[in-house]
Formats: structure tokens, sequence, C-alpha cells
């Protein structure tokens, strides 16, 4: 389970392809320590499982429907991504319930800064907008967020400098493609509505 909380920027530095559907990416990370074979990072909100590592860098293997929903597929030599450790059990707990489950990508809208602030709107698609509301959690590329508006099919976010200066918001553009986790307790409610034929 992760929180939503970047911890670092990474880079890939490698990009192989090992197996048909299945892509090494191989990360250069400068401030998390030596990653143990088999723990669990968020790689723009995807959970991946460190298959080997060195002081500086750790790699994974992102199989087939990772890479069909996810960013993980377009990544290329330089990107940059964002990085979180699985959250230990002892820590406390600042961002929202995040999985690491990316469900789909969304296209970025707007973009913007007003005043101190700035304001991020992703296109989500018509059957994840019920599980999206103002003021509730939303995760893109592993970030924790708030949604402030929405507005028939975009969801508006309202993004502190800090967030964008220290995750991968900073290098991002109209028409990016942003990994989405919807909220899972959201998930869970609208799945028991789904199996009761709504709830009383």
């Amino acid at each position: 389970m992760f929180t939503g909380l970047i911890e670092e920027q990474g880079r890939v530095i490698r990009v192989d392809i090992t197996d048909p559907g299945c892509r090494r990416l191989r990360i250069q990370t400068s401030t998390l320590p030596h990653l143990a074979l088999g723990a669990s990072v968020a790689v723009n909100g995807v959970c991946q499982t460190v298959i080997a590592s060195g002081p500086d860098w750790f790699a994974v293997d992102t199989l087939e429907q990772s890479l069909g929903k996810t960013n993980l597929g377009l990544l290329g030599i330089g990107d940059a991504v964002n990085l979180e450790r699985a959250m230990a059990g002892d820590s406390r707990f600042d961002g929202h319930i995040v999985q690491g489950h990316g469900e789909c990508r969304v296209t970025i809208t707007r973009w913007h800064q007003q005043g101190s602030n700035w304001y991020l709107g992703v296109r989500i698609p018509q059957e994840k907008l019920h599980l999206c509301i103002p003021e509730g959690s939303i995760c893109l590329d592993g970030i924790s967020l708030t949604i402030s508006s929405i507005r028939g099919d975009e969801v508006v976010c309202n993004v502190i400098p800090h967030t964008r200066e220290h995750t991968t918001l900073a290098h991002r553009r109209v028409g990016d493609q942003m990994n989405l986790e919807t909220d899972i307790v959201g998930r869970y409610i609208a799945r028991l509505a789904e199996v009761r034929g709504g709830l009383r």
C-alpha cells in the first residue's frame, strides 16, 4: 500500500524488452536507499516489484496489462518518474490509500498557474466519473491530489507549488497522459451498490 506522497523523481536510464509483453525498466535514484529484491515501489503510481538493484538504481519488469493501461509503456530513456516505496506499518499516513493499481491513462486538459497555485485538469472516462467527487481524493501518476471541481468529464485539482516542483508535474503539459487510480473506498461502495442493485 502507498500514500500518494512522492519521495523522489527517478529517471529511466535503460529499457529492455525481455519477453513478449514485458519491458524491463532500469531507474536511477539518488535518495532512496538500496532497495531489496522483491520490494514494492510505485513508479508513476503503479506498483512494481524490484527484480535487481544497485547503489543508485533499481530495475522492474512491467508486464503487458500494466503496459497497456498505464504510461509505463510510453516511457523512454531520460524520462522522469515519480517514486514511492510501500508504506511501512509504523509510518504516518499523510496522503490517502493508494494501492498502486493503475486503472487507465487520462489526458491532461488544463495545466496553468493562477496566483500561487496551479490547476490541473484531466479528462476522466465516463465509467470512472461516478467515483470522483468534489473534495475527494484522486491519484494521478502516483500523486495524492484533492479534487476541487468537476466540469462535465473534466476533473480539476488544485496543486500547490511544492507538489509541482517535487514531482513530474514540473515536466507535464496539456495533452500528456497520466495514470489514474480512483479512491478505493469509492470503488468498494460502487461495487456493493452494483451487486445489491442499489444501496437502500
